[in-house]
């Protein structure tokens, strides 16, 4: 009987993305951010294509998605806001209501 042999390659390629779960993928996005607020574009660090995934962190609230069409690489997570995130989002609201006072003409 014929036995069709594949790259060693090919095998670790999925196997590699058999064990991609959440949990994984949101480890690894949380080591490449830093910062309180992020909208940016990267290298995927799952499928290895140039400037595919997106990740944007705003509000407690984190999000991925890889565009590649061959990468599964994508979620979003929510968790409690801290302390400093209340306050930046607090003084943000405060400094669009005094713009809109100072544009309001009655």
């Amino acid at each position: 009987m014929f036995k069709r042999v594949l790259p060693l390659d090919f095998f670790l390629f999925i196997d590699y993305k058999h064990t991609m779960n959440f949990k994984n993928q949101l480890s690894i996005i949380e080591t490449l951010i830093q910062g309180n607020e992020i909208d940016t574009r990267i290298d995927c660090p799952f499928c290895k294509n140039l400037n595919t995934l997106t990740i944007k962190k705003e509000n407690s609230k984190l999000m991925w998605y890889c565009f590649h069409a061959s990468c599964s690489a994508k979620g979003k997570t929510s968790k409690e806001p801290s302390m400093a995130e209340l306050l930046s989002l607090l003084s943000r609201t405060k400094k669009k209501q005094r713009r809109k006072k100072r544009f309001c003409y009655s």
